[in-house]
C-alpha cells in the first residue's frame, strides 16, 4: 500500500516505490509478476475499481529510460499479462500517448522556447479511453503574442482570451495561454480574464475532471483531479464546487448529460443536485449552443439519455413538449409503450444520423394534444 500511494502522486519517484518494484522484478518466482502488478488501487471504500494509476510511476521511467533494458522488458511483459478485459495490455501505450506530428512540433518549439505546453482537454480523456481524439488543443504558459513570436504563421482566432491558432502547413492548432477566469456575470462569459503561469490554476476552471487533465511528452499526464480515477469509475463529476461550474457556463448543465450519453458514464450525486439548482440558468443561452448538445445527445450511443435530461429538469427549460409526452399512454394494439418510452425506443433503433433522431425525437410530441379514448377504453390520437 505504501508503495502504491508513494508511486500515485504524480508519478512519484520516491524510493519506496522503486525498492518495491524492484523486489517484485527479482523475485525467483516471475510468475508472481502480473498477479502484483494486477493488484487493484482502492481509491476508496465504496469504489472498489481496479486503477492503473499507481503503476504511472514504472510507465515514466520506462520512458524516460531510466530503467535498464532487462528490467523494462520485464515490466512490460508483466503489464502485457493483466487481464484484457481491463484492458491492462493497452495501459502502458495510452499513458504514453500518440500526439500527432504537427502538434508535437508546437509543443516542442513552445519548449524550446523556454515555455511550458501541454495538450489539454478532450484529446487526453479520449486517448486515455483508447478513443480516436477529433481535436488536439494546446495550453501554454507563453502569453498569446510570445506564441506568435516562436511560430511564422499563426492566426488570432481568440487573443482577448489568450487563444492563437498556430497553422502548420495547412492545418491550425488552438494554443491557449493558461488563464485564470474572472467573475461571469451572464452564465457564459467572464468579466475579464487574468492570464498565469501556473498550469494548474487553467485546470481548476475546466467543467469536469476527466476534461481537466493535460499532458506533454516530458512530464507525462497531469491528472490534479482524479480525472483518471472517474474514467475507470464511469463517472461524470465538476472539477470543485459544481455550482461555481454551472454558474461561469450554464452550457455546462447539457454537457454533463451529452459526455454521459456518448461514454455510457453516470453523473455523480453532486453534479446531479446542482444541475436541478441551475438548470434554470440555461435560458441565458443561446438556441445555438443549446441546438448544438442537444444534437451530439441525439446521435451519441445512448439517445435514450434524454430521460435523463427529462429527470434533471433540462428539457423543460430547452425542450417542453418532451416533457408533455411522458407518462402518455397508449392502450392500443399497434403499441406497447407510452409515448415517451416508444420514442426512446424509437431513437435507439435508427442510424446515428441527425435528422433521422431528430425526427424519432418528434414525430409523437404532438400526441398529448390529439389523444381520445374511445369505446373500450381504446386509445387513439
Amino acid at each position: 500500500c505504501g508503495a502504491h500511494k508513494d508511486r500515485h502522486e504524480n508519478f512519484g519517484f520516491g524510493e519506496i516505490g522503486f525498492e518495491a518494484l524492484m523486489q517484485v522484478v527479482n523475485c525467483p518466482d516471475f510468475e508472481q509478476i502480473p498477479k502484483i502488478l494486477e493488484t487493484p488501487y482502492i481509491p476508496d471504500a465504496e469504489n472498489k475499481k481496479k486503477s492503473y494509476a499507481p503503476y504511472k510511476f514504472e510507465i515514466e521511467m520506462i520512458r524516460k529510460g531510466l530503467f535498464d533494458a532487462q528490467l523494462k522488458e520485464k515490466i512490460l511483459q508483466a503489464a502485457q499479462m493483466l487481464d484484457a478485459s481491463d484492458e491492462g495490455e493497452n495501459f502502458m501505450e495510452r499513458l504514453s500517448m500518440r500526439i500527432p506530428e504537427n502538434a508535437a512540433v508546437i509543443l516542442k518549439g513552445l519548449s524550446e522556447a523556454g515555455y511550458e505546453a501541454y495538450v489539454v482537454g478532450g484529446c487526453v480523456r479520449d486517448s486515455l479511453l483508447g478513443r480516436e481524439p477529433k481535436d488536439w488543443d494546446i495550453t501554454t504558459s507563453a502569453r498569446p503574442e510570445q506564441v506568435k513570436a516562436v511560430f511564422a504563421h499563426t492566426i488570432d482566432t481568440g487573443i482577448e482570451h489568450g487563444t492563437v491558432t498556430v497553422m502548420i502547413g495547412k492545418e491550425g492548432y488552438e494554443v491557449t495561454t493558461y488563464r485564470i477566469d474572472g467573475e461571469y456575470e451572464d452564465s457564459r462569459h467572464p468579466k475579464e480574464v487574468q492570464f498565469t503561469s501556473q498550469l494548474l490554476e487553467d485546470l481548476k476552471r475546466r467543467d469536469f475532471t476527466i476534461n481537466a487533465m493535460a499532458y506533454n511528452p516530458d512530464r507525462g499526464i497531469v491528472d490534479a483531479f482524479d480525472g483518471i480515477g472517474d474514467l475507470e469509475r464511469k463517472i461524470i463529476r465538476c472539477v470543485g464546487v459544481p455550482q461555481e461550474r454551472f454558474d461561469e457556463d450554464a452550457l455546462r448543465i447539457m454537457r454533463a448529460v451529452r459526455f454521459s450519453a456518448q461514454l455510457g458514464f453516470e453523473i455523480d450525486g453532486p453534479t446531479k443536485e446542482a444541475i436541478t439548482e441551475k438548470v434554470q440558468q440555461l435560458e441565458n443561452i443561446s438556441a445555438e449552443r443549446i441546438q448544438m448538445e442537444l444534437v451530439k445527445i441525439l446521435v451519441s450511443d445512448h439517445p435514450e439519455y434524454m430521460r435523463l435530461a427529462c429527470d434533471l429538469g433540462i428539457t423543460a427549460v430547452v425542450l417542453p413538449e418532451y416533457d408533455r409526452i411522458r407518462g402518455v399512454s397508449q392502450h392500443t394494439p399497434n403499441h406497447i409503450y407510452d409515448v415517451e418510452e416508444h420514442t426512446l425506443r424509437a431513437m435507439m433503433n435508427i442510424v446515428p444520423d441527425k435528422v433521422l433522431r431528430l425526427t424519432m425525437l418528434m414525430h409523437d410530441f404532438g400526441k398529448p394534444d390529439v389523444k381520445k379514448v374511445v369505446e373500450g377504453g381504446r386509445e387513439i390520437f
